[in-house]
This record gives C-alpha cells, structure tokens and sequence, in this order.
C-alpha cells in the first residue's frame, strides 16, 4: 500500500485510480458478462414461458372447439326433437280439434234427440188427455145406457133357452 502522504498527491491519487480502475473495470465486465448471462437466461425463460402459454392456448382452444362442437350437436338434435314434437303436437290438435267438432256435432244430435222425445212426450200427453176424456165420455155413454136398461157395455150374457 503507498504512503498516506503519497496519496494525498496527485500522483498518489492517480496510482491508486489506476490501480482500482483495472480491479473495476474487471469488476464491470464480470458484471456485464453475468448480466449478459441473466439475460439470455431471463430471455430462454421468457420464451419457454411464451412456449408453453401458447401450448396452453392452444390446447384450451382445441378443448374449447371441440366443446362448442359437441355443443352445437347436442343443439342439432334438440331442435331436431323439438321440431318432432312440434309436429306431433300439431297433429294432436288436429286431432283434438276434429274429436270436439265431432263430440259437438253428438251434442247436437243428442239434444235433437231430446228435442223429439220432449215433443213425443208433450204428444203422448195430449193423446193420454185425449184418451181419458174419450173414456169418461165412454163411461158416462155407457152408464147412460146402463141406467136404460142397457147392460152398461159389458159383453152379452148368454141367454138360455
């Protein structure tokens, strides 16, 4: 080590920069070098990262079409079996629609027929009026007779001789 007066000079300075600046300058180029090494480092890793996100990406896409294709089938034969049943629910009510008509045309039929029954009714009444006013006009002819002398209607006695 020089002298403490010798370094307060400037010869004593510059020797003890030029001593120190070849241990820096060493010092600064081990430290670039080892930057340099982190780099490339710091870049393989970048990539190898960049590498596998797009394998990642890659494979969550793959994973994503294949899903939205099974998704879209699946879609497929659902509208498939909802047009199906579309159709048969169509055709139900054409059937449905022709069973009321039919139903409403028995109706109709039906009171038609209670119709005629009233009215059969309402005439077998009036021939039953009829009949019991005829038989006690009968029955006041023949009891007018009977008061005669008459046998009031009833069946000839035979006589004996």
């Amino acid at each position: 080590m020089p002298d403490a007066d010798d370094s307060l000079t400037l010869e004593g300075l510059a020797r003890i920069l030029r001593d120190h600046a070849g241990a820096a300058a060493s010092s600064f180029a081990q430290l670039r070098e080892q930057d340099a090494r982190l780099q490339a480092h710091q870049r393989e890793q970048d990539e190898r990262f960049r590498a596998e996100l797009r394998a990642q990406d890659e494979r969550y896409h793959a994973e994503q079409r294949e899903q939205d294709t099974r998704f879209q089938a699946r879609m497929d034969e659902l509208h498939r079996e909802i047009g199906a049943v579309a159709s048969m629910v169509r055709d139900l009510a054409q059937l449905s629609v022709r069973e009321m008509d039919a139903r409403e045309e028995d109706r109709q039929h039906i009171r038609q027929i209670f119709a005629r029954m009233e009215e059969y009714d309402l005439r077998f009444e009036a021939v039953n009026l009829e009949i019991r006013e005829m038989r006690t006009d009968i029955r006041r002819i023949l009891n007018a007779i009977e008061r005669r002398g008459g046998n009031g209607g009833s069946r000839p006695e035979t006589q004996q001789p």
